[in-house]
């Protein structure tokens, strides 16, 4: 499997488990939402985000607007919004940066660690995506992701460098 492929596959169930984790409170309208975002809630820009990159709270998938507005948490340091915008980036050839941009915006969410960001940094790493194959730091990142639990690290490190945690 592709680094493209890894990054969609767990893309896909993390956002299905944060979704499921919002009690109602936080399942505001999307017009809340949208209030919010323009009023510069980095939250809420990240929400909004989600929504468009999903079809979520009644609006199409929208690559741009999802991108846009994960954009704008991004830029404030929101580390969930960080990955989903190199995810997009990476998934969506629309999407303005590609893999190159995508690899900065995952070692910011790595560097604020999260351990799906320092996962898919380390594959990004280890195979040359948006940028030079990097082993030493592929294995760093990889190594502190599969210590925070993440398995597909771990798995990878196994797989490719026959290394474990």
């Amino acid at each position: 499997m592709n680094y493209r492929n890894k990054i969609k596959s767990l893309y896909g169930l993390l956002f299905f488990f944060w979704i499921g984790s919002l009690s109602a409170a936080e399942r505001m309208p999307l017009t809340q939402i949208q209030e919010a975002a323009q009023a510069g809630d980095h939250w809420a820009q990240l929400n909004l985000g989600a929504a468009w990159d999903n079809g979520l709270l009644g609006l199409p998938v929208n690559a741009g607007k999802a991108a846009y507005w994960y954009g704008q948490a991004a830029q404030a340091g929101i580390a969930e919004a960080q990955f989903n915008l190199a995810h997009l980036m990476v998934t969506h050839a629309e999407i303005a940066g590609g893999a190159e941009q995508a690899r900065i915006w995952f070692h910011k969410a790595a560097e604020q660690n999260l351990p799906d960001a320092q996962f898919l940094l380390g594959i990004m790493l280890a195979e040359g995506a948006g940028g030079a194959v990097e082993v030493d730091k592929a294995v760093y990142w990889l190594q502190l992701a599969a210590s925070a639990g993440q398995q597909d690290a771990a798995d990878y490190l196994q797989k490719h460098f026959n290394h474990t945690r």
